[in-house]
C-alpha cells in the first residue's frame, strides 16, 4: 500500500483568559491508502481537535501534516478550502443536510460547486443515493427521513466528490445501535467499491474492532499551563 497521509509531531493549544489549554502534543501517525484508521479515547482527549487538523478546519502549533504528497503548512487560506472540497470528505454526528434541498440536491451539491457540472453531478449523487439505499428517496426533504436515512444521505454527500481521505466524527453518536451499525454497513460496503481511505473517531468498539489501525488516545497529564 502507498501511504496517503503522513501525521508528524502535531501539538496543539487553545488559549483559555491567562491560560493556555494543551490539546495535543506530539502526535504522529501514518495512514496508507486504503485503509481505515479509528480514533478513539475518553471524552475530551482532543480526537475531534486531531480530525479538524487533518481536516484542514483547524492548524497546528506545530508540527506537519501531509496528504498525497501535499504540505499543509504550504497552502495557502484559499488554496485549503479548494484543497478540502477536491480531496476531503466529512462526515459529522449531526448530518448539517440543507433542509431545503432535496436528498439528490444535498448529495450533489459539493460536485456542483466544485465542478461546475449540473448533469454529471446529478448523475453520480443518483448512483451514490442508490449505493446507501435511498434510491427511492431522492426528491424527499431531510425532515421527510429517519435520522440513519440522513445520514447515509450525509455520507454519499461525503464521498460525492471521490475524495482521497474520509474523514467521520462520531458518525454513529446521535443514531440508535441498529441504526448506526446499519450506516456503517453501507460505508464498509462503499470502501471496495470506491477505494475509501477513511479516519473514523469513535467511542464505539465495534466499530473501532472494524477497521485497519486503532489509534487510541490519553488525556494529557496536565492540560493547563
Amino acid at each position: 500500500m502507498s501511504k496517503l497521509l503522513k501525521v508528524d509531531s502535531i501539538s496543539k493549544s487553545y488559549k483559555t483568559g491567562n491560560k493556555v489549554l494543551k490539546v495535543l502534543e506530539n502526535i504522529s501517525f501514518d495512514l496508507n491508502k486504503g485503509e481505515f484508521l479509528a480514533i478513539t479515547g475518553v471524552s475530551g482527549v482532543g480526537k475531534s481537535t486531531l480530525l479538524n487538523l487533518v481536516g484542514l478546519l483547524d492548524k497546528p502549533d506545530s508540527g506537519e501534516i501531509e496528504l498525497g504528497n501535499v504540505k499543509y503548512s504550504s497552502l495557502t487560506e484559499d488554496q485549503k478550502s479548494t484543497f478540502r472540497n477536491k480531496h476531503l470528505g466529512f462526515v459529522f454526528q449531526f448530518h448539517h443536510l440543507l433542509p431545503e434541498f432535496t436528498v439528490i440536491e444535498n448529495i450533489a451539491m459539493p460536485f456542483v460547486i466544485g465542478n461546475g457540472d449540473f448533469d454529471k453531478g446529478f448523475k453520480k449523487a443518483e448512483m451514490l443515493a442508490k449505493a446507501v439505499g435511498l434510491g427511492e428517496r431522492l426528491e424527499h426533504f431531510p425532515t421527510m427521513l429517519s435520522g440513519g436515512e440522513q445520514q447515509r444521505v450525509a455520507v454519499a454527500r461525503a464521498i460525492v466528490n471521490n475524495p482521497d481521505l474520509l474523514l467521520m466524527d462520531e458518525p454513529t453518536g446521535n443514531l440508535d445501535p441498529k441504526t448506526g451499525k446499519m450506516v456503517m454497513d453501507y460505508v464498509f460496503q462503499l470502501r471496495n467499491t470506491y477505494n475509501l481511505s477513511c479516519i473514523i473517531v469513535t467511542h464505539n468498539i465495534e466499530i473501532a474492532k472494524r477497521c485497519d489501525k486503532i489509534f487510541s488516545m490519553e488525556t494529557l497529564e496536565c492540560n493547563y499551563v
